[in-house]
């Protein structure tokens, strides 16, 4: 999931290991980052604490990303279950990771 680098404050979420993003970690400039969902962490790591910090191949990704965080346990996709309005949409979805969206600039 791509999401804005104050996605996480603004939710009022803060990663159990790591860090959020920082405002200069934008997906143009430097090494890619992630935030892995908790799901992800257990499943792909094993729930290693040393993973911030460690560049993880995903898909295919070049250069492959560095993990600076991880989230806790249920975050999911948003909006909550009542909000839902789409038949298809699975509120419930886990979220592997998570990367700053890149700003548009315009002319």
């Amino acid at each position: 999931m791509v999401v804005s680098r104050g996605f996480f404050r603004v939710v009022g979420l803060q990663p159990v290991l790591g860090r959020s993003f920082l405002d200069s970690e934008n997906g143009q400039q430097g090494t890619p980052v992630v935030i892995l969902g908790d799901n992800a962490w257990q499943r792909k790591f094993n729930r290693d604490p040393k993973i911030i910090g460690r560049k993880i191949r995903i898909s295919r990704m070049d250069p492959p990303p560095t993990v600076v965080g991880v989230m806790p346990p249920g975050v999911r996709f948003l909006p909550a279950p009542t909000e839902a309005r789409e038949p298809n949409y699975d509120v419930n979805a886990q979220v592997d990771f998570w990367m700053p969206a890149t700003p548009i600039r315009s002319a």
